[in-house]
């Protein structure tokens, strides 16, 4: 919520205000819809939300957060989630997507060290990466110091940063004689991927609610 407000003091400096009411006339919408399925299943969720605030686990610091925003972009470990057979074909889902996870880790990371540096050198584009910065950074941030290993969806509003971020890394590969190779590994392993998942989803089907739709499809 504090990046949304840093971000909308900035924009509203520079765009008129009408510009605004789409998108937060959506937000709201989204927001009823998120209420109503949450006051439909309050004595579950309230009993949950006991259980939690009664643990006696102490904060620490982890990296599931930075590991979890640095998932959406780079797929890692999805084939382990995801048709997990022991097969022959998900021994190479395994191994092409190692392959390509950790280098667009690589290539995230990278991304990251260019905004920064781009900031710090008051480039006219520095607004645009602090930006992207904050809006990739502050949820992991917010994250880092936890009682429990965040789930993957609470970095889900900021995974489109971590592509913001490796975006300029990226072009700058395809515009050698790699471009033929990059395309080619990665719609290889997005189809695996992809393959994998519709068996997974087929194999465990997701109701529709609040905690089903989409969340038990892949949790056993």
């Amino acid at each position: 919520l504090s990046l949304c407000r840093l971000s909308l003091v900035y924009n509203l400096s520079v765009m008129p205000p009408r510009r605004f009411l789409a998108p937060v006339a959506l937000t709201l919408v989204a927001a009823s819809l998120y209420a109503y399925q949450l006051a439909r299943d309050w004595p579950a969720q309230s009993a949950r939300l006991q259980t939690f605030l009664a643990a006696d686990t102490p904060v620490q610091i982890q990296p599931t957060a930075l590991q979890n925003a640095l998932r959406y972009v780079t797929g890692s470990d999805y084939e382990i989630e995801w048709g997990n057979d022991g097969s022959t074909a998900w021994a190479l889902r395994r191994t092409l997507a190692v392959v390509v996870s950790g280098t667009l880790t690589v290539i995230v990371l990278a991304g990251v060290v260019r905004a920064l540096w781009r900031v710090a050198a008051r480039a006219p584009d520095a607004p645009f990466w602090l930006a992207a910065l904050l809006w990739w950074a502050v949820p992991i941030a917010a994250l880092t110091a936890t009682r429990f290993p965040p789930h993957i969806v609470y970095l889900l509003l900021s995974a489109p940063a971590g592509f913001v971020l490796a975006a300029p890394i990226l072009n700058s590969l395809t515009r050698r004689s790699m471009t033929v190779a990059v395309a080619a590994v990665l719609v290889a392993s997005s189809f695996g991927l992809l393959h994998a998942a519709r068996v997974q989803i087929a194999a465990r089907p997701a109701g529709i609610g609040l905690d089903t739709l989409s969340i038990r499809a892949v949790i056993p």
